[in-house]
């Protein structure tokens, strides 16, 4: 379970920091 959501959550991270640059 929290294999799965991480990724979610770690692609979802990575998109708000490319919005902030």
């Amino acid at each position: 379970m929290n294999g799965l959501y991480g990724m979610l959550e770690t692609e979802y991270e990575d998109k708000l920091h490319d919005k902030e640059k």
